[in-house]
């Protein structure tokens, strides 16, 4: 009988350790998932904040040529209305000048 015992408390004791060293191996592997996680995750967020800053710097670019560009346009198109208002000055003035210097007499 205490042959039996002694077997069965062997046998609960192997269990135990058993038991143990599964869940001290099962502690190991969810601290390397975790570990793993949290590498997958850091990396994701470097790569976001790059794409992020690349596409932010791809923006600015083209804003600063669309507006390059709508400043040259502006440009061009401010040297034709102060070119056409020269013409007309000189008109005008030809025409102050006539007017300014028509005396009653003439029609």
């Amino acid at each position: 009988m205490q042959e039996a015992l002694d077997t069965i408390l062997e046998a609960e004791k192997a269990a135990r350790a058993r038991l143990e060293e599964a869940s001290r191996k099962a502690e190991e592997t969810r601290a390397e998932a975790d570990a793993r996680a949290e590498a997958i995750i850091s990396e994701a967020r470097a790569s976001a904040a790059l794409d992020i800053k690349r596409r932010v710097a791809e923006a600015r670019r083209l804003a600063e040529e669309r507006l390059a560009a709508g400043r040259a346009e502006i440009a061009l198109k401010n040297n034709a209305f102060y070119s056409s208002l020269e013409a007309a000055s000189g008109e005008l003035a030809r025409a102050a000048a006539l007017v300014a210097l028509r005396t009653d007499l003439e029609p």
